[in-house]
């Protein structure tokens, strides 16, 4: 009869509670403007590389073909000037072709299909004119410059490739290669975003890359980004990145990999033709603890320029100077190449890979080569929501022609489609704020 009356009194208390609680939360929905936030975001990315006609020197030949549905839910606290966001999300992907998703001789489950769970905190402020956000958890790339997949390119009517502040607002693949922005989708760590009502904008972040394990690297990377008007259309800017790439449990080294690019963008345009450029100086600091490299100084310029009509468009990337990426082929202490695992940027920045090697023979670092990267697209403006870019590309070194590369990439973003339908519902100029969202990738 006791335990009766006990577990008869326990379900009262959680009824009240349950009561109690709900009726908390209606009047702090009506107090601060509680609203459901729902999103999906969908990317599909073909990118085929033919390398053989230099022994695939640099970067092997093969194929990424792969497809990714990244749906996320959760709430947003509306404040007047500030929102709060709490989102928890999946992040499916699929690469073509891996293996069946069902027999018994499957070696992928559709389980496995599910790679990691987002989850994370925003908060968006309104600093009169300007905007400050920040995201901290587990949130999708694409929130930075350094992980944003919307394809570039595109009519003259669309801001990407013809205003300086777009072309400033990209990040230069020596940083972070286009295969591993869609590879790599999420971020650990923090992201910190200021956009100014002048146009322009910064942001600072750490990436926690991985946690000391057996066989993995404890790294980390704290990385910036930021473009400002000096005289329009005169951007002035900068990329910088710290890696971290320390310890595992089986091995002990530390590598530092430190790149800062200052630059400066401008834009024109004259009807339907386009006009872009960019010019930066890379700075690279570089050095392996366990060989005692001491810290080595690499520098080398980027120019980058882009052309386009309607929605063709010829977009070249020129390097001059020294191998950003040293250390490639050489080993840690327990003889694991470094490779792409310590380099997230385009392989082709080695510049030389045979005059390094594992002997870390100084005389040969600051030796300096070229590289460049030409691109053909055709990137048509369809939609707020839906961008797709169809590309091939010619990559050229100090040994001449090394070989094409084929890409197909389209975006799907939910949460656009959702924001042009209001725009079109409220009557409300669709060009000019596309504009404004799109010039900064956010």
């Amino acid at each position: 009869m006791h335990t009766m009356n006990v577990l008869h009194a326990s379900k009262k208390a959680v009824a009240s509670a349950l009561v109690f609680l709900s009726a908390v939360t209606l009047s702090f929905a009506q107090q601060k403007k509680v609203s459901l936030e729902y999103d999906a975001h969908f990317q599909y990315y073909f990118d085929n590389s033919e390398f053989a006609v230099q022994d695939d020197r640099f970067t092997s030949s093969g194929t990424l073909h792969a497809v990714r549905l990244t749906p996320t839910v959760g709430v947003s606290v509306n404040e007047g000037k500030l929102t709060h966001r709490l989102m928890l999300g999946v992040d499916v992907m699929k690469n073509m072709g891996e293996s069946p998703v069902y027999g018994l001789d499957s070696d992928l489950e559709n389980l496995d299909l599910f790679r990691e769970i987002t989850a994370w905190y925003a908060v968006d402020a309104k600093l009169g004119k300007n905007r400050f956000t920040a995201y901290a958890g587990i949130f999708p790339s694409r929130f930075s410059a350094f992980g944003t997949t919307y394809p570039t390119g595109g009519s003259i009517g669309s801001p990407l490739p013809y205003t300086a502040g777009a072309h400033a607002a990209s990040v230069p693949d020596l940083f972070l290669s286009n295969a591993n922005r869609f590879m790599d989708n999420n971020m650990e760590g923090m992201l910190l975003k200021l956009t100014t009502h002048r146009g322009g904008y910064a942001e600072l972040g750490v990436d926690w890359k991985g946690m000391i394990g057996s066989g993995r690297r404890e790294q980390f990377r704290v990385f910036s980004h930021g473009a400002f008007p000096v005289v329009k259309p005169l951007y002035a800017g900068w990329t910088a990145s710290v890696h971290h790439y320390a310890n595992s449990y089986e091995v002990v080294g530390v590598v530092d990999d430190i790149l800062l690019s200052p630059f400066v963008a401008s834009a024109f345009s004259f009807g339907d033709f386009g006009l872009s450029a960019r010019l930066g100086y890379v700075a690279g600091l570089h050095q392996d603890r366990a060989k005692d490299t001491g810290l080595q100084f690499f520098g080398g310029g980027l120019l980058d320029l882009n052309f386009g009509w309607k929605s063709l468009g010829i977009s070249n990337d020129t390097y001059y100077g020294a191998s950003q990426m040293p250390f490639w082929s050489a080993s840690d202490a327990g003889g694991n190449i470094y490779g792409g695992d310590l380099y997230a940027g385009n392989p082709f920045y080695r510049m030389a890979e045979e005059a390094y090697g594992s002997s870390f023979t100084a005389e040969h670092w600051d030796e300096n080569g070229i590289y460049d990267r030409l691109e053909f697209y055709f990137a048509p403006e369809i939609s707020d929501f839906l961008r797709i870019k169809v590309s091939a590309t010619a990559h050229f070194t100090d040994y001449g022609f090394s070989g094409w590369q084929q890409s197909v990439s389209l975006v799907f973003n939910l949460q656009e489609a959702m924001k042009s339908s209001a725009r079109k519902a409220s009557g409300k100029n669709g060009e000019s704020v596309r504009r404004q969202e799109f010039r900064f990738f956010l």
